[in-house]
């Protein structure tokens, strides 16, 4: 199964200008199944589901994950609770499993308004409720969908940049809700939500609904049962009603809707420390060992390989808000910047350092002198640049220490960063 059929139509499909931002219609199909066709990657299976998701068709897998598992995991996750206290911690190396109350005190400081309780869970935690054991079997599954390696980022910490998170939520009832969004795209196309609970047992009202075309709510929860999992297009605008709204509210009660997220997410986790040790000890001693040519020819094919993928920038530029016209001037004008900074090897010699001024005679007949020589600075050059221009920000920055023979890290700041 080296080859996913996936992942070149996928690509071929998504614009920032086409993607759902509406549900088409809602399909049902037993899990295994499902599964069975992912695997088997038949062309037209490939073409229509593919396209089918694209469309806003958002899919239950019926019997995804057994019943028993769920009231397992409900209860334990409770239970785990109970024993630690409520806390929050960023997403950067070590983090440990914890757990958060979000109620009207705390949600102003998330990016959704929403009442819920969540708990986060690791795979490098040692999986205190089994969690991954069970999970990461329809995981691998729903990333080959997407076009992804089945383990990707299974073995990744914070330090990588991207990594598996399982994600336990509890909507009491009364309060728990979750307002109308849509969710990132870019590291997971699909949502892929796991049902703990069931309408009409758990809970008598709320629950998820979805927006069609014509911004009618649909109530996706009368359909769902106990072990359903459900998948569609991340940029499909949905939220949670609140759950038995009226009802008494009891955040120490394991009433209500209970869900599980599956999210590859990005971390927080940055290795600041490393990045200066690497700068100094492997970045900073190459490039000083290196002429001015070496340098500006390395200039140039990093702007011929980032010119070759410049489409992607522009898909994540247009995420950030940035016009056609932004987008241009920002990716195609920093592009440009180092092709620029690039040709200035011309003037320079085909040595690391470079020659300052005239021979200077230090005795009368010329025997002893000197010459002053421009060196590489030995350190690290730090950036932190706003996100106006972030693609040229960065690389007339960089440019010019390259160049010189001095690594660098830029940083976006934090106000305007994305």
């Amino acid at each position: 199964m080296g080859i996913n059929k996936f992942k070149p139509l996928w690509e071929s499909l998504e614009d920032p200008s086409t993607q759902p931002k509406r549900v088409r219609d809602i399909k049902e199909i037993q899990y295994e199944d499902f599964k069975k066709k992912v695997y088997q990657q038949d062309n037209d299976f490939v073409k229509s589901i593919i396209n089918s998701l694209y469309a806003g068709d958002f899919y239950i897998l019926r019997n995804g994950i057994p019943k028993s598992f769920c009231e397992k995991v409900k209860q334990n996750t409770f239970a785990w609770g109970l024993k630690n206290p409520s806390e929050f911690y960023k997403m950067i190396e070590g983090i440990p499993d914890y757990h958060r109350i979000i109620d009207k005190s705390v949600t102003n400081k998330y990016k959704l308004n929403s009442n819920r309780h969540n708990y986060y869970f690791f795979p490098w935690n040692h999986d205190p409720l089994n969690l991954f054991t069970t999970l990461n079997d329809r995981w691998r599954m729903i990333k080959f969908l997407i076009g992804l390696k089945k383990d990707q980022y299974e073995k990744n910490t914070p330090n990588d940049g991207v990594v598996d998170r399982i994600v336990i939520t509890h909507y009491p009832r009364g309060t728990g809700e979750l307002e109308t969004h849509s969710d990132p795209y870019i590291i997971q196309r699909l949502t892929i939500s796991l049902m703990m609970s069931k309408k009409g047992i758990d809970f008598e009202s709320g629950g998820i609904f979805l927006l069609d075309k014509s911004n009618n709510k649909i109530d996706l929860e009368d359909k769902l049962n106990i072990g359903d999992i459900v998948i569609g297009y991340a940029t499909i605008v949905h939220g949670v009603d609140i759950i038995d709204k009226g009802a008494p509210i009891d955040w120490n009660k394991n009433i209500g809707r209970w869900w599980i997220g599956l999210n590859s997410t990005s971390s927080d986790g940055l290795d600041i420390s490393g990045m200066f040790e690497y700068a100094r000890s492997v970045g900073g001693h190459a490039l000083r060992k290196m002429t001015f040519q070496e340098r500006g020819l390395m200039i140039k094919a990093l702007a011929l390989h980032l010119h070759s993928k410049k489409d992607e920038f522009y898909k994540v530029s247009w995420a950030t808000g940035a016009t056609k016209i932004d987008s241009w001037i920002d990716i195609e004008g920093g592009i440009g910047n180092l092709f620029t900074n690039a040709s200035l090897r011309r003037r320079l010699p085909n040595t690391p350092f470079a020659v300052d001024g005239d021979f200077i005679p230090l005795s009368k007949e010329g025997s002893f002198g000197g010459h002053h020589l421009l060196v590489p600075k030995e350190g690290v050059a730090i950036h932190i640049n706003a996100f106006n221009f972030p693609v040229w920000g960065i690389l007339e920055k960089i440019a010019v220490n390259l160049l010189a023979g001095v690594p660098a890290i830029v940083k976006p700041a934090t106000v305007t960063s994305y």
